[in-house]
């Protein structure tokens, strides 16, 4: 798995996530095992920027697969199976699915738990007063968090992240499960 989705997951399971935000302490314990782990000096910003390009793909997988039934797994691809008519209908619906013809979206399951509860769909629900936008914008949040997350000390460090770091289960192929 990938160890930045890894990082998130871990953060996420502990209660450092709180709705679509991460707590001070979860980004300085993502930013902090991030950097442990590659050895470079990742800034908020740059792991924010990578949080919601992660986040956009699974939007667009989410709606790529919502309410389907009968797909099949293409574990050679690692993609969805499914006839040449339903990728053309899907394509276009939304073009920027193309990616996703011919190399699925990894981590699934785990994108699931940092994603499936806070994002909203065009589809008439809501949720926190938003509509057809997803919660987490980081073009409006979190960008005070730049200085204050990078100024603290490492007393606030996490360190039962190990512990469940280590136990953490890889789970490769996403489930096909109809999407209600």
């Amino acid at each position: 798995m990938n160890a930045f989705i890894k990082f998130y997951v871990i953060e996420t399971l502990v209660g450092n996530k709180l709705n679509s935000h991460f707590s001070k302490l979860g980004w300085k314990n993502v930013i902090k095992a991030f950097n442990n782990l590659t050895g470079r000096n990742y800034q908020y910003r740059q792991l924010k920027n990578k949080w919601s390009s992660i986040k956009k793909d699974w939007q667009l997988w989410n709606t790529l697969i919502r309410k389907e039934i009968g797909l099949g797994w293409d574990p050679m691809r690692q993609t969805i199976n499914a006839s040449n008519e339903w990728w053309d209908k899907k394509l276009n619906e939304n073009p920027k699915a193309i990616k996703l013809e011919t190399k699925g979206l990894k981590n699934v399951e785990q994108l699931d738990i940092l994603f499936q509860d806070i994002v909203v769909t065009n589809e008439g629900a809501s949720s926190q007063g938003f509509v057809g936008q997803d919660a987490d914008d980081s073009s409006k949040v979190g960008e005070h968090e730049d200085n204050i997350i990078e100024s603290q000390d490492d007393s606030s460090y996490n360190p039962s992240l190990d512990i469940i770091s280590h136990s953490f289960e890889v789970i490769t192929q996403p489930s096909m499960e109809k999407k209600e």
